[in-house]
């Protein structure tokens, strides 16, 4: 595999910092006021969360674990990438959490109060970029399989909620249903194949990113461009999805006359 140009290691640097996560503390220590130890054993430490109306914590981590909402419950989570994230829910709901950096704001008019059960010594599963590497051929290979099917609710499936198509000399295309209509343009326009070749990979288990080549045809077999890409993956719901699909034409902009 050759080696990335110091500009394109650059660039990947520089994006995954800025969406990366700051440095956060454990939940009770950096906020004990809201965060209390009910129980601690080698295996699990369950905590008693208990919020006002409109109180907000500060930045803090929680390892894997599952969450029991004692209360109704309307709240926020800003994440270190500057997204929010709204969540609401009835008493009674169990929610399982792979564990993150968050600060939650409760938005409700009543108190809000959360048993979580965080795991303890659980082995994390060892990070391999070959198997990610097959993964993510393997998404390759329905991108095209979809395209040649003409199906772009199912290409808009092989992105993350949050994802972001970012076209040749077009606006960005952000979720699914947004990248659905884009990819529907496309199609209804006579693009009725594409091939992909993965050039490079990089990443580790919160994102991969793969630089690639690409080729587009009509129905009759007739190319009408080619250029190269950089996809940022990240896994929701356990599998590999693009989470920013940046692509560029190698054929020169036509002349305005």
């Amino acid at each position: 595999m050759k080696k990335p140009s110091h500009f394109l290691l650059y660039s990947i640097s520089t994006f995954l910092f800025l969406t990366g996560t700051v440095y956060a503390q454990d939940a009770v220590k950096a906020d004990p006021q809201h965060y209390k130890v009910e129980m601690e054993n080698d295996f699990v430490r369950v905590l008693r969360i208990t919020y006002g109306p409109g109180e907000q914590s500060t930045v803090h981590e929680h390892p894997k674990g599952v969450a029991v909402f004692l209360t109704d419950y309307n709240v926020e989570f800003s994440l270190p990438t500057g997204e929010v994230i709204p969540a609401t829910g009835k008493k009674g709901q169990v929610i399982w959490s792979d564990g993150e950096k968050h600060q939650p704001t409760n938005k409700g008019t009543t108190p809000l109060e959360v048993i979580q059960v965080e795991l303890k010594n659980a082995k994390t599963p060892v990070f391999d970029l070959e198997t990610a590497k097959t993964e993510i051929k393997e998404r390759n290979r329905e991108f095209i399989k979809f395209i040649k099917d003409k199906d772009a609710a199912q290409l808009a499936n092989l992105y993350t909620s949050d994802g972001q198509f970012m076209g040749n000399n077009m606006r960005s295309s952000s979720g699914k249903e947004a990248i659905q209509e884009t990819f529907q343009n496309f199609l209804n326009n006579g693009i009725a194949k594409v091939e992909l070749e993965m050039l490079n990979l990089w990443g580790d288990e919160k994102m991969v990113v793969t630089e690639d080549a690409w080729k587009i045809f009509l129905e009759d077999g007739t190319q009408v461009d080619q250029g190269k890409a950089i996809v940022i993956w990240k896994k929701e719901d356990g599998t590999w999805k693009m989470f920013r699909d940046i692509i560029n034409s190698d054929l020169p902009v036509p002349s305005p006359n």
